[in-house]
This record gives structure tokens, sequence and C-alpha cells, in this order.
């Protein structure tokens, strides 16, 4: 069996590869517990080749099939091109995440300076304005009817005007068309009610370009609190709003590629499930078929060789049961039969049988009016699926509640139990991987993931789903 000490060499390497490159992910992204325990996880399965090919080498046993060692080969190769390509990606996000850290912090620095230069202002007029000359703010001042009348120096070199063209409502020419309308209400709004205000809008520059900026308002009072109109600063927000943007634009590509990783972990599920259902299956129908032959040509008065012959057939059946099983559990195809809510009312009724555990369902009348994706409805079961192995792991609980309801705007899936519960502030629960991988599936979804319990009172996991 050449060919089987081959596979399981190249099983062997391609699993201490993959390990090592996980270790090495530990660096790239800092955190060392989720890459660390994936590492020695893969070093595991190395180990576990390594004992197949000692066994079938020194004592000539094989005690796997050279399919399953096939499979196993094929999952090696598709997690080592996984963990390889997206070493280049997690390094390219977590450098944009430092930048990004930096430049927040820089721009909040710089927000606090100039908050703090403005409560230190001087009072008198002719100081405050060659103070406010030299700023590196926007600032202006405006009468008790909301007519501006002073800019900085600052102010006039942005907009390449004179103080007599801003003056009054001047300022609002230069006003992008699509912000125009709704600033003028707002600050006018604010004069109106003596209230402090921010703005942001787009206002052109000398060159005749829009930029983004950030206006704060506050009303000024005299020593005998008599109102005196507004002052206010703006600052140059086109940057940051750029990195907002750029944020964005990670995040939904990080979805995209978590929801693609999700996919194809589902699509190798199901092509896994469908070989070894169809495969496997046909396999053991005929050896079952064989067997019961067998059992016909036996004498009956050869009790002994009966016996056994009945064992193996038996045998022969459980096993069946459990490539069935196995086949459902890498991949429910309920879900494409019946729908969602049948697959979950099956589900939920065979971890109550399984775990002995009282369960509670509440789930819709009416698949149609669910309305959810094929994507949507396996990241639903494989959340309710990872909540209830919780349950049956931690919880120590005897009751469990699944519902799941529908409104207009979104589908909330609630799953709570009556077990021990757990304390926020020691991060039991939203450190367990499983939590991790019912977020991430959030994530996909759009939806929203909270969990929350207190020692002695139970857990409760909740998601909102948007429906558009």
């Amino acid at each position: 069996m050449l060919l089987l000490e081959v596979v399981l060499i190249i099983s062997i390497v391609l699993q201490l590869s993959c390990a090592f490159l996980a270790l090495r992910l530990i660096k790239i992204t800092g955190y060392i517990w989720g890459w660390f325990a994936l590492a020695v996880a893969i070093i595991l399965m190395a180990v576990r080749r390594a004992v197949s090919f000692y066994s079938f080498i020194v004592e000539g046993e094989s005690t796997t099939l050279l399919s399953t060692e096939f499979i196993a080969l094929a999952i090696s190769l598709l997690m080592f091109i996984g963990i390889i390509n997206i070493q280049p990606i997690l390094r390219y996000l977590y450098s944009q995440k430092s930048n990004l850290e930096r430049l927040n912090a820089q721009l909040k620095e710089e927000i606090e300076q100039r908050k703090k230069a403005q409560e230190k202002t001087i009072i008198s007029e002719e100081k405050f304005k060659k103070l406010a000359d030299y700023a590196p703010v926007l600032i202006w001042m405006s009468d008790q009817k909301g007519q501006c009348t002073y800019f900085n120096e600052r102010w006039l070199k942005f907009r390449g005007r004179t103080l007599e063209e801003e003056k009054g409502m001047g300022w609002t020419e230069g006003l992008h068309p699509e912000d125009k309308e709704q600033t003028i209400n707002q600050y006018l709004g604010a004069f109106k009610k003596r209230q402090n205000f921010t703005l942001e809008y787009r206002i052109k520059n000398k060159d005749n370009q829009y930029r983004w900026f950030y206006d704060i308002g506050a009303p000024m009072y005299d020593d005998n609190d008599s109102f005196l109109g507004y002052i206010g600063s703006c600052i140059d927000l086109t940057e940051r709003n750029k990195i907002e943007q750029e944020l964005k634009e990670s995040r939904n590509q990080l979805k995209k590629l978590s929801s693609y990783q999700q996919n194809l972990i589902e699509q190798e599920r199901s092509y896994i499930a469908r070989e070894i259902h169809d495969e496997l299956g046909q396999y053991l129908s005929a050896i079952h078929m064989g067997l019961s032959w067998i059992k016909k040509q036996i004498d009956r008065r050869d009790r002994k060789m009966r016996s056994k012959i009945l064992e193996l057939i038996e045998l022969t059946n459980v096993t069946l049961q459990k490539v069935k099983q196995l086949a459902t559990e890498l991949h429910p195809s309920i879900i494409d039969d019946m729908g969602i809510l049948s697959a979950i009312e099956w589900y939920v009724n065979e971890f109550e049988k399984q775990s002995k555990i009282s369960c509670y369902l509440y789930l819709p009348d009416n698949e149609v009016e669910i309305g959810i994706d094929e994507n949507k409805a396996i990241n639903i079961y494989r959340i309710i699926q990872e909540a209830l192995n919780n349950v049956y792991r931690h919880a120590e609980a005897s009751k469990v509640e699944v519902s799941m309801k529908q409104n207009e705007k979104e589908i909330t899936l609630e799953i709570k139990d009556n077990g021990i519960g757990f304390d926020l502030s020691e991060n039991q629960a939203t450190d367990n991987l499983g939590v991790i991988g019912m977020k991430e599936r959030a994530f996909i979804m759009n939806a929203t993931f909270s969990i929350k319990g207190d020692k002695g009172s139970g857990t409760q996991v909740t998601i909102k789903i948007p429906i558009k």
C-alpha cells in the first residue's frame, strides 16, 4: 500500500505546516490563544496520522481506509491554502487598524487641545481676534439674529473671500447644494432655542473644492446674562471621513471574506456528507445484503455461526445509522427539503432525546412569512446548534427555550436556559470559541448578537436578523 504511505506522509507534512503558519499568525494579529489552540488541534491531527503511519509500517496493520485518508489529505490541503491566503489579508487589516487608531488618537488630541484653547480665550475682543487669527481652526461669531459678524483669518484664507463677503449669511453661498437647506435650518433653529449645536456640512474652499467640516456653536452671554450671539469653530473632517469610509469598506470586505469562508465550509460539508451518505451508505448496504445472504446459506443447526452473522448484521445496521447521523450533522439536508422551521424543529427534538434536557420550541406558523435565503437559513441553524451544544456542555440546565419571532423589520431568535449562568466580568462566555462562531455568523447576516446571564440565573442568547 505505497499509495497509503504517501498520502499519510503528505497529510502529516501539510498539517505540521498549517500548525506552523497558525503560530505565525499570532505575531500578525496579537491573538495568542485562538491561533495557539488551532495549531495544537492541527498538531493533534498530525499525531493521529503519524500513529496510523506507525501502525501501518511497523506493525503491518492498517487502521484506516484509503478513502478516509484521501479526505483527510484534501482537508489538510484546503486548510493549508486557506491559512496561506488569509495571512496577507490579516496583515493588511491589522496594519490599517493600527494606522486608523493612531490617526484617531491624533484627531482626539487635536480636538481636546482646541477645546482647551477656546476655554482660555481672552474676553477682550481685540486680544481674542489676534488669537483667533493664529488659531489652527476656522472661527466665526454672530449677533443675536444669527447674522455672522466675524470670521478669523484662517476662515477667510480657506474661503478666498473678504470679511464683507462672508458677513451676514454670505458664508452660506459656499455650502454644498445638498447640505445648504438643512444646515441653514439647523443653524437658525439653534439660535431660536439658544442651545449649543453641532453641524456637519460641505463648504467650498478657494480652489472651488468642497471639504467636510464639523462646526461647533455655543451661545455667548454677558455678565448680566444677556444673549450676545454665538461663537463657533470648525475643523476639517475630510480626511477623517475618508478614513471612516475606508474602514467601512474594510469591514465590508471582511464580512464578504467571512461569508465566503462559511459558504465554502458549508459546501465542503455538503460534499463530504453526500459522499459519506452515498458511497459509504452503498457499501454498507451491500455488506448488509451479503451478510443476509450468508445467513440464509448457513445451516440452522450451526448456531455459533448464525449468531456471529446476526451480530455482524446488527453492527452493519448501527454503522448505517451512524453514517446517516454523521451526514446529517455535516449538512442538514432537511433545510433544503422541508425548510428552516422544520429543520429547527427536528434538531431541537433530537437534542432533547439525546441530552434529556426539556426543550420548549416557539416558531412562526407560516414558513413563507420567514422569507430567508439559503445562506441565512444555514447560519441560523448553526447558531441554534452551537447554542444548544453550549447549554449541554456548560449550563447544567434542565430546561431550554428556543423561540423565533418576526416583525416587519427583523427576525428575533432567542435561546434561553435555566442553568448556572456566568459572570460577564470574567468573560467566561464571550471568550468561548462557540460564542465567537455565533458572533461571526451573526456578523455575516448583518445581525446583532447579544448574550447575557447571571450566575445561578441561566443564560440568554439573542440574535436580531434584519429581513432586508
